[in-house]
């Protein structure tokens, strides 16, 4: 029982840190907070109350960190310390307003790691739709069109989570609210969000309905999961005619959806001018392929073309750590990833929110340095027990 509480405490400080970065974002909209200096305080005031309910719950943490994770931390430190030694210069292009994200991803991965019972967090993640919804739509009813185009991808990405936990919800016990706020807010990511998550969203329903087929049990099992199967794949041959008659819906009442009109655009659904950031990307590559240019390094080398990362997970890492080192951290990274997809288990759901979540997004934009979606997938995908340990 004390170890349940302890669990609950643990897993309620990673819940409160996207409900509130959620509720930061939504808020300062609310409240047309738009002068870049006191949207900079307010959002300064709610990364301290993060690190505070972090911090007063360390204390839990500190007698359940394993050997494992003491070592993978030591690890990292090592790994700063030299790129400290060697490249000096890197650490001058760190995005000071990077640095609580950057935090908050340390936490997020050695917090989930010391849970006990780790479907515990889940099952207050999956709770926390209805309080995420409720920012979720603070946020976009507080937006003035005035019939141009709003954009943000930030808004896009912090509703990510609340568009997945929806879904997983519905999959495992279908409700009707469940699948208004699922539409509602996919309506709002079309609406003014970017096409990355979205992407995602698609991807996950994918994973599930697949899943979901492949563990059917009777037919009429089979005969439902077929024929969501079904009308998922009609959705996606008329996709244009629900794109078009959502475009016009949207124009009627002066909202003009910057995804939508990319997505009609051939050209640039998927780069969007990232084509040029990877050329460069992979030109710097060849020029120092053993070493790299060091973490960081590639803010660096590519704000000469004033973009701040390459927009890629695989090549960040191997512009970082050059293609030696960085070929061992993906193989090791896809290895982990292939072997939970793989591995026997009833419960592969986690593993394809988590990989929805934190992986997925990483490569079409962000950065695992800053990403606690990313280490949280991590920390999931390690899946360590620290009862292996014996701790009483």
């Amino acid at each position: 029982m004390i170890n349940q509480k302890i669990d609950k405490r643990i897993s309620f400080s990673i819940i409160f840190m996207y409900i509130t970065l959620l509720a930061n974002y939504s808020l300062k909209q609310f409240l047309n907070i738009n002068n870049d200096y006191q949207r900079e305080l307010v959002s300064l005031f709610f990364y301290i109350i993060i690190l505070f309910v972090y911090l007063i719950n360390f204390k839990y943490v500190l007698k359940r960190i394993s050997n494992l994770i003491l070592f993978i931390m030591i690890g990292f430190l090592i790994i700063m310390l030299f790129n400290y030694i060697l490249y000096p210069d890197n650490f001058k292009y760190i995005d000071i307003a990077s640095i609580p994200f950057s935090v908050f991803s340390f936490f997020t991965f050695i917090f989930y790691t010391s849970l006990k019972n780790k479907d515990i967090f889940f099952i207050l993640f999956i709770q926390s739709v209805y309080i995420q919804s409720f920012f979720s739509i603070l946020y976009f009813l507080s937006i003035d069109f005035n019939n141009t185009i709003f954009y943000s991808m930030s808004y896009s990405y912090y509703i990510l989570p609340l568009l997945l936990l929806l879904i997983w919800k519905m999959f495992k016990s279908f409700k009707i609210i469940d699948l208004f706020l699922f539409l509602l807010n996919l309506v709002f990511l079309i609406s003014v969000g970017s096409r990355g998550p979205l992407v995602v969203v698609m991807i996950f329903l994918i994973i599930l309905f697949v899943n979901k087929i492949i563990k059917f049990r009777n037919k009429s099992q089979f005969l439902i999961s077929m024929s969501l199967v079904t009308l998922l794949f009609l959705l996606i041959i008329n996709i244009n005619k629900i794109i078009i008659y959502l475009t016009n819906i949207l124009s009627n009442r002066g909202i003009t959806s910057r995804t939508i009109s990319t997505i009609l655009d051939p050209s640039s659904v998927f780069l969007s001018g990232r084509d040029t950031v990877y050329s460069y990307t992979l030109d710097y590559i060849n020029k120092r392929p053993i070493l790299g240019y060091g973490v960081w390094g590639d803010r660096k080398v590519l704000s000469s073309i004033d973009q701040a990362y390459p927009h890629n997970i695989f090549l960040e890492i191997l512009m970082q750590y050059g293609i030696i080192i960085g070929s061992l951290i993906l193989i090791t990274l896809l290895g982990l990833i292939f072997y939970r997809f793989l591995k026997g288990s009833n419960n592969k759901e986690k593993y394809f929110f988590a990989f929805s979540l934190g992986f997925l997004p990483l490569l079409v934009s962000g950065s695992y340095l800053t990403s606690y979606d990313f280490w949280l997938f991590l920390a999931i995908f390690i899946n360590y027990n620290v009862e292996n340990r014996k701790i009483k």
